[in-house]
């Protein structure tokens, strides 16, 4: 009997560690508002559970044509849920974003779908204090 609770402890930690791995990589994406317009964001969420978010908005007619914005801080998973935070540490004259409270579904095509349809792996952010931020969605690279 404990060599089955060992088996089955050791079975659940390494499905949970890989289930990490899986969120950790590179999102972007890169909007084309008008002909003149841009707008891309890019969200590198490293297996440290560390976050490192860049918008570059590009208006030909704006003021100022350029705009980076920039936030870090920690994430973490529960299910297919993504909750970041920021700490006051985080937040400095470059990294003024601030993303404490926001969270994102990790949307990737079930395994048990066998249909030909492509589901791009992606996070959809649904809840931010970020005006901005919900409803966007950022691919994995």
């Amino acid at each position: 009997m404990k060599p089955l609770i060992i088996f089955l402890a050791l079975l659940i930690n390494s499905y949970s560690f890989s289930q990490t791995q899986n969120f950790s990589g590179t999102y972007a994406r890169n909007l084309i508002v008008t002909k003149n317009d841009t707008i891309t964001y890019k969200l590198n969420l490293n297996s440290d559970s560390t976050f490192f978010f860049h918008s570059y908005t590009y208006r030909k007619r704006g003021i100022p044509n350029i705009v980076n914005r920039y936030g870090k801080g920690k994430w973490n998973a529960s299910g297919h849920i993504i909750s970041f935070m920021s700490e006051k540490k985080d937040i400095d004259d470059r990294h003024q974003l601030d993303f404490t409270g926001t969270k994102a579904r990790f949307i990737i095509k079930n395994p048990r779908n066998l249909s030909n349809k492509v589901i791009k792996t992606r996070l959809r952010f649904y809840e931010s204090n970020i005006y901005w931020i919900p409803k966007t969605e950022l691919f994995k690279q």
